[in-house]
């Protein structure tokens, strides 16, 4: 999401800023699930993108903003495998040790 349009409106680069934030939070959580290559990216991303939805009024975003922020969830959230979206659609973003049951 970096990139030069980061810097259209003060919302929109605060929001970059506490995305990638969320980001170094889950990997100090042990929650930055490399294990599962693509799988646990979508899952961090989706986790994080859900993030700036919730607290898109608290950075005065725009409408054209926070459709943008909905667009990303939703290729994230599209690229998951249907039980990574069921564990998403409950809340929970945590993915399961690879070759659990």
């Amino acid at each position: 999401m970096i990139g030069q349009g980061v810097f259209s409106s003060p919302g929109l680069l605060a929001t970059v800023i506490a995305h990638e934030a969320f980001h170094a939070q889950q990997l100090a959580d042990d929650r930055w699930f490399l294990e599962h290559e693509e799988q646990g990216f979508y899952m961090n991303e989706v986790e994080a993108y859900a993030w700036n939805l919730e607290h898109a009024g608290e950075f005065n975003l725009t409408e054209a903003e926070i459709a943008d922020l909905q667009a990303r969830y939703d290729t994230y959230y599209g690229l998951l495998l249907p039980e990574y979206q069921e564990l998403v659609d409950q809340g929970i973003y945590d993915l399961p040790p690879l070759g659990a049951p």
